[in-house]
């Protein structure tokens, strides 16, 4: 059984029982590059393509595409713990609905918060998604049934899918062995992976709220499998590997810009990209690898693991924030100012707000 502490800290938080050091700095430094991302984002929305400015912040949108993957593959390590091979238990409808009930509350919140509030924002001040801006009430529920309310919430859709189909999983994994753990864990990436690529060249596809989570159920086994069951010898190299595919993972990216296609750019932005699963997986395995399986990461890292969550929810408020008063420049030096003053802005004005709202038990549930 999973006990409620890993549980708790699906999307970010958990109690001081059952910590693993290594996934909270982990999760912190993944958070620290997630806010990176978005400021580049803004950096590149504001610029001509390949100008100087462009170039770091395209750096800063593409090298951290592991972040989000890595974020369910921590979900996995925690939620899954402690359920190794052996005779599943049997998961009678109460104790389903119970389970269910429990996470979805811890979900729920923050997810309706953060949407009202950014659907707000977005109406208020007549930018952001077209869909919302000037689609009317349409456009409205279209993005919410899209699960992206805002560019970024997309992540507690996710989280809320695999909260629900965690118990099931958890009686698939008991009656694995590793090996059979191993190959339903790579195969559900691999396929997951391989249908993003059939997307893209025939121009199909697409998920919505209640399917954003499907392709993220490998990353979710795997996670359990490379931090619980089998962790990696080697950390070194996987971890070399992983910085390699994060680059490469940009690399892609120019090449698509290069080649003037929308569809492959859009491609090479997906954590689903082979290279971006590469970046995700290599660089989990490195840090969850060798001796240290549960061991404390510090306090600090502790403290600073239980505001992830509340980080990734609000940051995209600063960095909106600080670019109406941004000046725009092309120039590279300018491009880095601009890409540091966001990115640093946003990282600690997010946590004040987060550590603020911790103090208000209302606000609480929600960060």
């Amino acid at each position: 059984m999973v006990s409620e502490s890993p549980v708790r800290k699906l999307a970010g938080r958990r109690e001081a029982a059952g910590r693993d050091g290594r996934l909270d700095r982990l999760r912190v430094v993944a958070a620290v590059v997630v806010v990176g991302g978005h400021a580049g984002s803004f950096v590149v929305n504001h610029v001509p393509v390949w100008s100087g400015a462009w170039w770091p912040g395209s750096a800063a949108v593409m090298t951290p595409r592991w972040s989000v993957p890595v974020f369910v593959l921590i979900s996995g390590a925690l939620l899954l713990r402690g359920t190794g091979a052996g005779a599943p238990e049997p998961l009678e409808a109460e104790r389903i609905g119970a389970v269910v009930s429990r996470r979805l509350a811890r979900i729920g919140w923050p997810l309706l918060f953060w949407s009202v509030l950014y659907l707000g924002l977005q109406l208020w001040s007549g930018s952001g998604d077209r869909r919302i801006t000037s689609g009317g009430a349409g456009g409205v529920l279209d993005a919410i049934l899209l699960g992206q309310p805002m560019y970024h919430l997309y992540y507690l859709f996710i989280a809320a899918g695999l909260y629900l189909v965690a118990p099931f999983l958890q009686v698939l994994v008991r009656g694995l062995a590793a090996s059979g753990l191993r190959v339903l864990a790579v195969g559900c990436l691999a396929l997951a992976s391989l249908s993003s690529l059939v997307d893209w060249r025939v121009g199909g596809g697409g998920a919505n709220a209640l399917t954003l989570f499907v392709p993220f159920i490998g990353y979710f086994l795997l996670g359990h499998f490379l931090a619980n069951i089998r962790p990696v010898r080697h950390r070194g190299r996987w971890l070399a590997v992983g910085m390699l595919a994060a680059l490469g993972c940009w690399g892609g990216y120019l090449l698509a810009v290069l080649s003037s296609s929308a569809a492959a750019t859009e491609y090479a932005e997906s954590f689903l990209h082979p290279v971006a699963v590469l970046a995700a997986v290599a660089l989990f395995a490195g840090v969850t690898g060798g001796p240290g399986a549960g061991a404390g990461g510090g306090a600090l890292a502790q403290r600073l693991s239980g505001l992830t969550l509340g980080v990734y929810l609000a940051h995209p408020m600063f960095v909106a924030a600080i670019g109406l008063v941004l000046p725009h420049t092309e120039s590279l030096a300018g491009g880095v100012l601009s890409l540091a003053v966001l990115w640093a802005g946003a990282l600690f004005g997010s946590t004040a707000l987060v550590l603020l709202a911790e103090r208000v038990p209302v606000l609480r549930k929600v960060v």
